[in-house]
């Protein structure tokens, strides 16, 4: 179906105003036989019954698909034009423009209960309270960040243009793996006036509440808190 004209309200107010056709068609640069057909309408919407009647799209597979849709939402819309033996087109249509759905992709979220929930809202109104009264400036948001230092590569895009095997050794072919992957542990923390230094966490170190406690925020996190915020205030972790 060709699609409405877009100035047809526009041919029909200048009609209305005294302008001829040929001005008409002067002025919006529209075919002549668009303003004739306007004006002879009167007005700006489709004629009743025009363009291609719907001969699939009817009622009854509108009413299959959202059935099917509403028993598993991820079923695949060309299973569906298969099982009802009508195009694929179709069957898109029928649910995008009649159904008025449209498809989402799946999300990725962490896995709370009830308690974790029920914390994150209380911490949330927290949250809030602290960005009333200007306190979130003052606030430093922490976390680690677990590296792995050993080469990556892809297989399938990463060569070696070499002569023979032997050339391809020499020229650095091999990638080395172990068993225990060679990793360095980085603490940081950002606020909205600044961030901290990187904070490396030694080959080897246990790292518990007794470490975390003592060498990332008594040693450094508190004496650069107390010299970017001037005045630095204990608070609970939210």
């Amino acid at each position: 179906m060709v699609r409405a004209n877009p100035k047809r309200a526009a041919i029909l107010k200048l009609s209305s105003a005294g302008h001829s056709a040929c001005d008409i068609v002067r002025l919006l640069k529209v075919p002549r036989q668009t303003v004739h057909s306007a004006i002879k309408r009167g007005t700006p919407l489709d004629r009743v019954g025009a363009g291609r009647p719907v001969t699939v799209s009817t009622p009854a597979p509108e009413n299959i698909l959202r059935k099917r849709i509403a028993r598993s939402p991820a079923r695949s819309m060309r299973r569906m034009a298969k099982g009802m033996n009508v195009s694929e087109g179709t069957v898109r249509k029928v649910v995008k423009r009649m159904l008025n759905m449209h498809p989402c992709k799946l999300q990725k979220r962490h896995g709370l209960n009830y308690a974790q929930k029920k914390a994150r809202v209380k911490k949330c109104g927290r949250l809030q309270d602290c960005a009333a009264n200007g306190e979130h400036l003052r606030m430093l948001f922490m976390t680690e960040k677990l590296f792995t230092v050993e080469q990556s590569y892809n297989s399938q895009n990463v060569r070696v243009f070499a002569r023979t095997s032997d050339a391809a050794k020499e020229a650095e072919r091999t990638v080395s793996r172990s068993v225990r992957t060679a990793s360095v542990m980085v603490w940081a923390g950002m606020s909205a006036t600044g961030r901290t230094p990187l904070i490396f966490v030694e080959k080897g170190a246990k790292i518990n509440t007794v470490f975390y406690l003592e060498e990332v925020l008594k040693k450094e996190l508190l004496p650069w808190s107390r010299e970017h915020f001037k005045v630095f205030k204990v608070g609970t972790q939210v």
